[in-house]
Parts: C-alpha cells; sequence; structure tokens
C-alpha cells in the first residue's frame, strides 16, 4: 500500500530504565510475558527535530467498563531521552 508518508528519521531510545513499569501478562500458550506502556514525544518546528521518551512508573490503573471514564493513571510520571537518527535519502 503506497502512503504520501515519507520517512525523516529514525529514532533510538534505550528502554531499559522502565524495567520497573513491566506490566506481567499471562498467555494460554506461550506463558508469561511482560508488557511496557510508554510514549515518544516529537518536538517540530526547531532548527532540529527533537524527542522524548514519556512514560509513567509504579502505575496502578482502575478500567471502568460501563462509563466513558475508561482509565486512571496513578504514578509517577518519567522522562527519557532518545536519540533522532538522520534518515539516509
Amino acid at each position: 500500500m503506497k502512503t504520501n508518508f515519507r520517512t525523516l528519521c529514525r529514532l533510538r531510545a534505550d528502554l531499559s530504565g522502565l524495567n520497573r513499569s513491566l506490566s506481567p501478562r499471562r498467555h494460554e500458550i506461550d506463558g508469561v510475558f511482560y508488557t511496557i506502556a510508554f510514549s515518544i514525544a516529537i518536538f517540530f518546528g526547531t532548527t532540529s527535530l527533537k524527542a522524548r521518551l514519556k512514560w509513567n512508573e509504579a502505575v496502578s490503573f482502575v478500567l471502568f467498563r460501563f462509563t466513558k471514564d475508561l482509565i486512571s493513571f496513578q504514578g509517577q510520571k518519567r522522562e527519557g531521552p532518545v536519540s533522532v537518527l538522520a534518515e539516509a535519502t
């Protein structure tokens, strides 16, 4: 499928600092695995692209299935560096 988007850069981030935010999950066949929820903020409009890794550490959340309030996060907001690597054209 062809899109009108092109790759401007690649991002590299060290996720090892997020180990306190691992959430264990169980799969019937594969057993236990872990997930990490994080986001990457990309800042445009300056002379160069900048990016930051963002996550909540020691997260607990409440899921209300029957209301519009879906998730209530608790925990400490954290940020970390992301390297912006130029894309070779």
